[in-house]
């Protein structure tokens, strides 16, 4: 004798039914902001080629400096270690002219009726032995940069 389960087994369009009947559906959404842009130096305003360019999932937070008695809150990027650790692929090396472009990263969800998925958010890092290292706040599904100016080292 052999044993049966006891649920049978629910074709694909019946759980999606089911599903539906509950306020459950699945949606395609940007889950991290696509970026592109072109990376120049500040001083001469000439692109600057082998940039390394990486979208993070670390987000902006407020600066635990900032004025907690009504005063200008000052959004502050993830410390750079932290940026580099919820980096996401894929990356991206800037040509001769300085141009950039990382596609967003989108994931299928289930969402409810309702309830609308949070904006994307993230860090753009740009790095570049002899610069210092630029962290910009990024949100949205996908945003042109425009300029991003590299400082030198000192």
């Amino acid at each position: 004798m052999t044993s049966r389960s006891i649920l049978p087994c629910v074709p694909p369009a019946w759980l999606l039914a089911v599903l539906l009947c509950t306020g459950c559906f699945p949606m395609n959404v940007t889950r991290s902001p696509g970026v592109s842009g072109v990376v120049v130096d500040a001083g001469s305003g000439g692109p600057v080629a082998g940039a390394e360019v990486l979208v993070s999932k670390a987000t902006y937070r407020i600066d635990p400096g900032a004025d907690a008695g009504g005063g200008t809150v000052v959004p502050a990027p993830p410390p750079l270690s932290a940026a580099l650790a919820a980096a996401r692929r894929p990356t991206a090396t800037t040509g001769a002219d300085g141009r950039f472009t990382i596609p967003p990263e989108k994931r299928w969800i289930m969402v409810t009726l309702g309830s609308a998925p949070a904006p994307p958010a993230g860090t753009v890092v740009v790095r570049r032995s002899g610069y210092a290292t630029a962290l910009l706040d990024v949100s949205g599904r996908t945003k042109d940069m425009g300029s991003i100016a590299l400082t030198p080292a000192p």
